[in-house]
């Protein structure tokens, strides 16, 4: 076949190292890499400033996935990442060349300046978690186990975003004598039946590379693998790579059970999700905070979703974008005046509406000028008393 000649014409274009597209680019994740290409973009232009949310937001992505791919490849190298002393992320330093054997100097690099305005500082303290060092590939079965997750989170704490993180253990690639050993294992012969009934396809060698990692590094439960699928399947998600994305989450929250997770996933359909429409927000997960915020609504204030959606409706309608801080307001007055239904809420309205109006009437008796009569030249004569039929009968005696 003839070779073909490819044509570049671009007013602005971002340079990618070949050492990056031939050695890191092939056996990193795909997401990882959408982050590394969107720092490169950046590089030209560090005086634009980015955030963590920011790039969640561009690429379809949550934050903390973000923080995993940047971990990821500060840990290959190519990147390293400078934390102030409350542990807050504030720099990224990219190689200005192929990596050596040891850890980058931020001397060599270019600083990549992360909170150079309001919107892009944010603290990750909360948000992110710590990466092990990964697990090396020639790893046994019984090894993968020791790194697995332990069980530290409770119903109750995961919705209330109290539950400590927990560290994630890096997604390797198994040989096939280790595929092989973990096919021998019951468990997973159904874990791979269920997922391809409910997928729906043949599975590809990547895909059972990570229901292996689901099942056996981060070592969940058979029945909660098997309800992690079924949840995906049934949101119109087939893809292994969203599962992963999903199993990822709840493994970072200490979900152990199906009784969390449907706890956590039942949170999460009902209030989060239809809060962020309210606000007309879409494509992306919320954040810890926003998790945290809407919680205390639903479980310390008890409200149910119709009312925290009307405060987000009057939100919208009073300052014409989200503001999660602005319905926590309105919905603490709610909560201060003992609002318990939506029907509280009208007759709140009414009391407030007469008083207004009351208070207007008051205002307005207070503040009424007195009229005085206008004096001019057309007025200002002394009146008369004439009475006519008298004036008439002088005349005709005459």
């Amino acid at each position: 076949m003839k070779e073909l000649t490819l044509n570049l014409q671009s007013p602005k274009s971002t340079v990618i190292p070949n050492y990056f597209l031939d050695t890191y680019m092939p056996k990193a994740n795909g997401e990882f890499v959408k982050v590394y290409l969107y720092l490169l973009r950046f590089a030209s232009e560090p005086a634009a400033g980015i955030s963590i949310s920011m790039l969640a937001d561009k690429l379809d992505n949550t934050e903390k996935d973000v923080m995993r791919a940047l971990k990821y490849w500060e840990k290959e190298q190519l990147i390293s990442l400078t934390y102030n002393s409350d542990n807050t992320l504030i720099g990224i330093n990219m190689s200005a060349s192929a990596p050596v054997d040891t850890a980058l100097k931020s001397s060599d690099n270019a600083l990549f300046p992360v909170g150079t305005n309001t919107a892009a500082s944010f603290s990750i303290a909360a948000a992110t978690t710590a990466v092990p060092t990964a697990i090396p590939a020639s790893a046994s079965a019984s090894a993968v186990h020791t790194a697995a997750i332990p069980a530290t989170a409770s119903a109750a704490s995961l919705l209330t975003g109290t539950q400590p993180q927990v560290k994630i253990p890096d997604k390797v690639t198994y040989s096939a004598d280790e595929i092989n050993t973990l096919n021998e294992s019951e468990d997973f012969k159904t874990l791979l039946f269920i997922a391809q009934s409910y997928i729906g396809k043949t599975l590809s060698a990547s895909d059972t590379d990570t229901l292996i990692y689901i099942f056996h590094t981060l070592k969940f439960p058979m029945d909660l693998a098997e309800y992690l699928i079924e949840y995906c399947v049934c949101l119109g998600h087939k893809s292994l790579h969203y599962i992963e994305k999903v199993a990822l989450s709840w493994a970072e929250q200490g979900i152990r059970t199906v009784d969390e997770a449907k706890a956590i996933s039942s949170f999460y359909k009902k209030e989060c999700f239809q809060v962020l429409k309210a606000f007309g927000i879409s494509k992306r997960n919320p954040v810890d905070s926003e998790i945290a915020m809407i919680s205390k609504w639903s479980k310390e204030y008890s409200f149910s979703i119709d009312i925290i959606l009307e405060a987000c409706n009057r939100t919208m309608q009073a300052i014409h974008q989200p503001s999660f801080e602005y319905a926590d307001s309105i919905l603490t007055k709610w909560f201060n005046s003992g609002v318990k239904h939506l029907n509280d809420i009208t007759i709140l309205d009414a009391q407030y509406s007469n008083t207004r109006k009351r208070a207007a009437e008051t205002n307005k008796a207070v503040q009424q000028p007195t009229v005085k009569p206008v004096v001019n030249k057309f007025n200002n004569m002394p009146s008369r008393s004439y009475i006519y039929e008298d004036l008439e009968r002088q005349l005709l005696s005459q």
